[in-house]
């Protein structure tokens, strides 16, 4: 019996992604390898059943799959006669970041020896961790770009060191002016627009900052296409900045390492006049959202005031989608309809009024019982004639396999809201989004 083993019980349904907690159903505290563990009032069905360890915090410490024909069963978590094994290793990662990447480590014999770790690596790269069996493993590096890297690995029992190269490619260049001077500090982003490696998920970005000469160097995953950009963390920048600041964005495909110059633009305007449910002036906030760079997020970029007129300024002249909210505190929630402008074909003053309409925000979740399932991204699609619209779902508590994230205010209407996991399965809700209540709740279900 090992005390590094000692922890929670969970059953997950493996189909419906129902959840059953044995310690919250006050039938155990804790248990250890070799013990077993009781659960009652379970329906029968097929379970995933996992041990969540407590004393080291590294997540799931075993796992085993159980069929329940419908009296009480019982699970029995067990060593084997195999030896753990105790790893640790570094991801090196040419010169691109590893600040809050993850190793995930998957059993790929997981019927017969299930063992599952996720680890953070430190920001040189170095982690260390424990596996229940020796055996091939399935090895993914994520992180807030997306995933990095995936492979297979071999791993003997005992003590193992792993190293980890993943392949990379430096995209380096110049920012000028449109009068040909450097730009000193300026923020360059380069973003996936292509799914590789199973992919970079394109609402992330690897990022550098030019020195005196105008020049930047960056690392990005090998393989795939980038679009590069300059700006802030943000695609619409606002403040002083926007006065010496503008987006030049291109294509580099990264096959070897490239060379690339991205020259400034003045910023773009819009102007207009917001409108209340009852026509009068309305203060509103204007966000806006990329059309052309797929997974690119929503961005505050202007508001209006006591008379309903506003400005708002955006980095580029490229196609966008506009929309007006209010959400302050003790207010109904209101949208207007999303507005789908071209800057470069309407103008760079072009003019834009909007009306606002009854909204809600969304709460929408997505359960499962693969250990793989991270949405990443949901659409709304809206029958009503308000658009399109690209959100993040972000994981929440991984244990429960629970993932769920606020969208909108939406307009009301009709939807069909639709997530995506990493393996490529969706999930996915249809129905109406009314304005009766600021706030509802949605389960995205398996398609």
């Amino acid at each position: 019996m090992s005390s590094r083993w000692k922890g929670r019980v969970y059953l997950v349904a493996m189909d419906s992604g129902s959840l059953f907690d044995a310690e919250d159903a006050g039938l155990v505290k804790a248990v250890s390898v070799g013990e077993e563990v009781l659960f009652a009032a379970v329906p029968p069905g097929r379970y995933l059943a996992q041990l969540k360890s407590d004393f080291d915090g590294k997540g799931v410490q075993g796992r085993a799959v159980v069929v329940i024909p419908g009296q009480e069963s019982t699970v029995l978590f067990s060593d084997g006669d195999e030896e753990p094994v105790f790893l640790t290793g570094q991801v090196e990662f040419g010169g691109g970041s590893l600040i809050g990447a993850k190793l995930s480590l998957s059993s790929t014999r997981w019927e017969s020896k299930p063992g599952y770790l996720v680890v953070r690596l430190d920001d040189d790269g170095r982690f260390e961790g424990r596996l229940p069996y020796p055996g091939t493993y399935s090895a993914r590096i994520d992180s807030s770009f997306g995933r990095l890297h995936k492979a297979t690995i071999s791993l003997d029992s005992g003590v193992q060191e792993l190293s980890i190269q993943i392949p990379s490619v430096n995209i380096c260049g110049n920012v000028k002016t449109a009068e040909g001077r450097p730009v000193l500090g300026a923020e360059v982003h380069a973003r996936s627009v292509s799914r590789t490696v199973e992919t970079m998920w394109t609402d992330r970005f690897m990022s550098a900052e030019t020195d005196r000469e105008g020049h930047f160097c960056l690392a990005v995953p090998l393989g795939g296409e980038y679009r590069l950009s300059t700006g802030g963390a943000n695609e619409f920048r606002q403040g002083p900045s926007w006065n010496r600041y503008a987006e030049a964005s291109l294509i580099v495909s990264a096959a070897a390492d490239a060379e690339v110059e991205l020259v400034l633009e003045e910023p773009a305007t819009a102007s207009g006049r917001v409108l209340d449910l009852d026509g009068s002036p309305a203060r509103a906030s204007i966000y806006a959202k990329r059309r052309d760079m797929p997974g690119a997020e929503w961005a505050q970029a202007g508001y209006s005031g006591e008379d309903g007129q506003y400005e708002a300024r955006f980095l580029g002249r490229g196609p966008l989608y506009l929309v007006a909210r209010v959400e302050r505190n003790g207010l109904q929630p209101r949208s207007s309809q999303i507005v789908a402008v071209d800057l470069s074909r309407d103008g760079p003053g072009a003019r834009i009024d909007f009306q606002l309409h009854p909204a809600a925000y969304v709460i929408v979740e997505a359960l499962g019982a693969g250990q793989d399932l991270q949405a990443v991204r949901a659409e709304a699609r809206s029958r009503c004639e308000f658009g399109e619209i690209d959100l993040p779902i972000s994981s929440g508590n991984n244990h429960r396999l629970q993932y769920e994230q606020k969208l909108g205010p939406l307009p009301v209407g009709d939807y069909v809201i639709v997530a995506e996991d990493v393996e490529g399965k969706q999930y996915s809700w249809t129905g109406e989004v009314s304005g009766g209540r600021s706030v509802q709740r949605e389960t995205l279900e398996a398609r």
